[in-house]
């Protein structure tokens, strides 16, 4: 699903068009999803017009492109009455061989024994592009640290800033199954609350830094094997500073 609140998302593969995704379509009364203003949008079409290329007809291709993408979801188990009448009707009238069916899922479906493909997604609002999404293969990996603020001060206590950490694919998306372990250090007028060495679960995972009774500047540095580091400065005053 894409959440947008776009007029339409144009996918392209490898540079390539695919499809046209119409958010405007999805909030009808048939919809799940009629009570939203903007409701999100079903990803479900990667495939496009490029059947045609193959030399079938436009009703040819839509029906096969119909049988991949439910074979795709829901295999041939999942197969509904419908999509197998379908699938024998496309064999009998049309000579689709199951070889063929396979040879056309291998490529614009599965992309078997070819280049990895990369994915982008734009949104379109009043025929103009205003986000732009990729998705693809993982090149490279990078550090995503984040304070919820870095202006710190002591008062009748301490003050604590929480630190969010993830690690991040090159197209900023988040690495669910990076198992990476991550260093943690502190300088200046700050201390961590807990371990200086954590693990990311799921991708991502978090730690505190708290003042130290001095005003003044601290430091949290954040590295990891391969990856470049962060750093985030923080500022402390005292309430007598104010």
């Amino acid at each position: 699903y894409a959440f947008t609140n776009a007029d339409c998302i144009k996918l392209y593969k490898n540079d390539e068009y695919i499809t046209t995704f119409d958010c405007r379509k999805t909030g009808t009364k048939k919809s799940k999803f009629s009570g939203l203003l903007h409701p999100p949008v079903l990803i479900d079409d990667m495939i496009g017009e490029q059947l045609q290329k193959e030399g079938y007809s436009k009703s040819q291709a839509n029906a096969i492109k119909k049988l991949l993408i439910a074979f795709s979801q829901a295999g041939f188990a999942g197969l509904t009455w419908k999509h197998k009448l379908l699938a024998l009707k496309l064999m009998a009238m049309d000579h689709l061989r199951m070889k063929d069916a396979i040879d056309l899922y291998s490529k614009y479906v599965g992309n078997w024994g070819q280049a990895q493909c990369r994915y982008r997604f734009e949104a379109i609002k009043e025929d103009k592009v205003v986000k732009v999404v990729e998705r693809g293969p993982i090149i490279s990996k990078k550090l995503w640290v984040q304070a919820d603020h870095v202006d710190l001060c002591e008062d009748t206590t301490y003050d604590v800033a929480t630190v969010q950490i993830r690690m991040l694919g090159n197209a900023d998306q988040l690495l669910r199954y990076e198992q990476s372990t991550v260093k943690l250090e502190v300088s200046g007028d700050i201390e961590l609350i807990g371990p200086d060495t954590i693990s990311l679960p799921g991708g991502m995972s978090g730690t505190y830094v708290k003042t130290k009774k001095d005003a003044g500047e601290g430091i949290l540095k954040v590295t990891s094997q391969g990856v470049e580091p962060v750093v985030i400065h923080f500022r402390i005053q005292k309430k007598t500073d104010r």
